[in-house]
C-alpha cells in the first residue's frame, strides 16, 4: 500500500526527535545496504569457516569477525529508534514505546541468535 504523504507529515518529520531514525533517510538506506552485505557474508563465509577452516590463527580474522558482531549489535541498538509505518493506520510511528514493542515482538530474535559471536563454537 502507498503511503502519501501531506503537508502535516512533511512538518511533523522536520519536527520529529532527532534521536528518530526515519526509515527513507538516506542513512538508513546505506546502512541497510551494508547489513545486507554483512548478511550475505555471514550466510556464506561462516558456515565455511565452521566447516573447513582451522580457528583463526591470526588476529585479523579475529578482529573482522568481532567487528562483524559489533556491527549487528548496533543495528539491534538502531532498531529500538527507527520508525516504522503503522499497519493499522498506516501512519509513521515515531513514539519510542511502539517502535521497541514492535521490534521486540518482530525480528528483535532473529537478530540477537545473528549477533552471537560464532567463533565461540569453533573447536580450539
Amino acid at each position: 500500500m502507498v503511503v502519501t504523504q501531506t503537508n502535516a507529515d512533511l512538518r511533523d518529520e522536520k519536527t520529529s526527535k532527532w534521536y528518530i531514525l526515519m526509515p527513507n533517510s538516506n542513512f538508513f538506506m546505506i546502512w541497510q545496504i551494508m547489513i545486507a552485505v554483512l548478511l550475505v557474508y555471514f550466510a556464506t563465509y561462516v558456515p565455511f569457516e565452521i566447516s573447513f577452516l582451522d580457528p583463526p590463527q591470526t588476529t585479523w580474522r579475529a578482529i573482522i569477525d568481532y567487528s562483524i558482531d559489533f556491527l549487528f549489535f548496533i543495528d539491534i541498538f538502531l532498531n529500538f529508534f527507527t520508525a516504522f509505518e503503522n499497519s493499522s493506520n498506516n501512519v509513521l510511528e515515531k513514539r519510542l514505546g511502539p517502535i521497541a514493542v514492535n521490534y521486540l515482538t518482530g525480528w528483535f530474535l532473529i537478530d540477537l541468535t545473528a549477533t552471537f559471536p560464532t567463533q565461540l563454537f569453533i573447536p580450539k
